[in-house]
């Protein structure tokens, strides 16, 4: 769940990202959404298998995968900067990975990225 700072009336909840963690083709397998930030035109998602996507929303298509599915460990948290050209990802334990927890120190990361236009903006 996201507000849209442009449209602070409008609230949106999605899961638009039908991967497949199992391999079995099971097109309703998905992997949890755990973080949801918006630019401007568009919404980025991070997933518990590390893929970050950014999405047009108002035509619920998939624009781009920002970050790939070598992290191997979960997307707890994304923010756009307020210029919208950069994206950080927080990057590590999260509420799915509970027995990492128990660590001493939990391992959590967070990685600055520079947006691509391609990324963020609409397809017409």
């Amino acid at each position: 769940m996201a507000f849209n700072p442009e449209s602070p009336w409008q609230l949106l909840v999605a899961s638009w990202d039908k991967t497949n963690v199992s391999g079995n083709n099971d097109p309703l397998v998905t992997s949890p959404i755990n973080a949801i930030d918006f630019h401007p035109a568009t919404l980025v998602t991070g997933l518990s298998d590390g893929s970050v996507t950014s999405w047009d929303y108002v035509r619920g298509r998939r624009l781009a995968v920002l970050q790939r599915r070598d992290i191997q460990k979960p997307i707890s948290a994304l923010a756009y900067s307020r210029c919208g050209h950069h994206l950080a990802m927080a990057i590590g334990d999260t509420f799915d990975t509970a027995p990492e927890l128990a660590a001493p120190t939990p391992a959590t990361k967070i990685i600055m990225r520079k947006v691509l236009a391609s990324e963020c903006l609409p397809r017409q």
